[in-house]
């Protein structure tokens, strides 16, 4: 039997895959997302821009992408703080936005993503088992998704896959 979750991770990822090869602004100059939908989630977009920027290794862009998402949503404070993390470079972003301390509020599967991507895979494993817990849309791509590939080989990383429904 086909796992009902994994249906739309190829989809999702293909789409992911496509944004990446067109460059982030490419659906934002496209469909004027920002302008014209008023109904767009500013955080899915902040993600999707953010990640596709990430995957690139332009990390200065991708932390812009997360700190003009902010202004959006009126918090400029988040802005100035995703900014003045960045400034001291990728991995002090990284750490601003793990740390228990920082104001801004990321899915948990996002934070996942900064633990794994610093190489802590306890950080990582606890925000997964976070995501999974609250139910949250991103999980079904930790599958495919290539910033865990350093999580892979832990048999952690194997159960929350057949928790979220994924079979071997």
């Amino acid at each position: 039997m086909t796992d009902p979750g994994w249906s739309m991770a190829p989809r999702a990822w293909k789409n992911k895959r496509r944004s990446l090869q067109r460059g982030p602004e490419y659906r934002i100059r496209k469909r004027g997302f920002l302008a014209f939908r008023p109904t767009l989630q500013p955080s899915k977009w902040r993600e999707n821009v953010a990640f596709a920027y990430q995957m690139k290794g332009d990390y200065n862009k991708s932390a812009e992408a997360y700190a003009k998402c902010s202004e959006v949503m009126g918090y400029p404070q988040n802005a100035a703080y995703i900014r003045d993390n960045f400034a001291l470079g990728w991995e002090a972003f990284l750490r601003g936005m793990t740390s228990p301390d920082t104001p801004i509020t990321f899915s948990s599967y996002i934070i996942a993503v900064f633990f794994a991507t610093l190489g802590d895979k306890d950080g990582a494993f606890a925000e997964l088992d976070a995501s999974l817990a609250k139910r949250e849309s991103h999980i079904i791509m930790m599958k495919a998704d290539p910033r865990f590939d350093s999580l892979r080989d832990d048999p952690r990383f194997r159960e929350i896959l057949t928790a979220v429904g994924f079979s071997e």
